[in-house]
């Protein structure tokens, strides 16, 4: 069971009294950032305890927290459900600097349905290849909603894809403000038809803010465009 935005005392505590209602069910977790898997190992293979279990899990997490139960990885159920129902994506990436590109890149069969990516780190990145509009940038500045969706709807037309993404934050250390502090986020993902907008404050050491806004944006493709 392969969980994300949940914290892993967050599933101790969920499994705790399962643990010992369930005394022939072993139980497994590990957190592997940004993710928690959890493995249940049954020594009873006649009954439905696993299935209760399991429901019981779902009944108590945060929505769709539980995004997958297999082998695969976030990255890899995004994969095979694109390649499944034949859609493409493209991603326009400034604080995230092409980490969520290379998610999507790295793994083998990827050239099927992504495409492509830009990172616009500098906002004359911004203009010139994705077209943003000066004047969204002047006056909304480059982390706000208005960039993060244009960027994700700029880069899906660029290059022809099923799904554009676009994000746009503060990674930090330094370059936030009282307005917009270091962690802040705006996440955007269109399909061409409808944009989803996000803007969220993640209290992560640099590194660990790109890896987890590069996840964050697949979980929410999942979630509202391949459920």
């Amino acid at each position: 069971m392969r969980f994300f935005g949940l914290g892993e005392f967050e599933l101790e505590e969920i499994i705790e009294p399962l643990e010992k209602q369930f005394s022939s069910v072993s139980f497994y977790y590990e957190a592997k950032f940004p993710e928690v898997i959890l493995t249940l190992e049954s020594k009873c293979d006649t009954d439905n305890t696993l299935d209760l279990i399991i429901e019981n899990i779902r009944h108590h997490v945060k929505p769709k927290s539980l995004y997958h139960i297999g082998n695969e990885n976030l990255v890899q159920v995004i994969g095979q459900q694109l390649q499944t129902r034949g859609y493409t994506i493209s991603t326009a990436e400034s604080c995230t600097a092409g980490y969520l590109a290379n998610l999507l890149g790295k793994e083998p069969g990827s050239s099927k349905h992504f495409l492509g990516s830009v990172i616009a780190y500098d906002n004359s990145i911004k203009r010139k290849i994705l077209h943003v509009d000066e004047h969204l940038l002047k006056t909304f500045g480059a982390v706000s909603k208005e960039v993060a969706e244009q960027m994700a709807q700029n880069v899906q037309q660029l290059m022809n894809t099923t799904f554009g993404i676009g994000i746009s934050g503060i990674a930090g250390p330094s370059g936030g403000n009282e307005d917009k502090p270091v962690g802040t986020v705006h996440l955007a993902i269109t399909d061409g038809k409808q944009i989803l907008h996000k803007q969220r404050i993640f209290s992560f050491e640099r590194q660990r803010f790109i890896e987890y806004v590069s996840w964050y944006a697949l979980f929410l493709l999942k979630n509202n465009f391949l459920s």
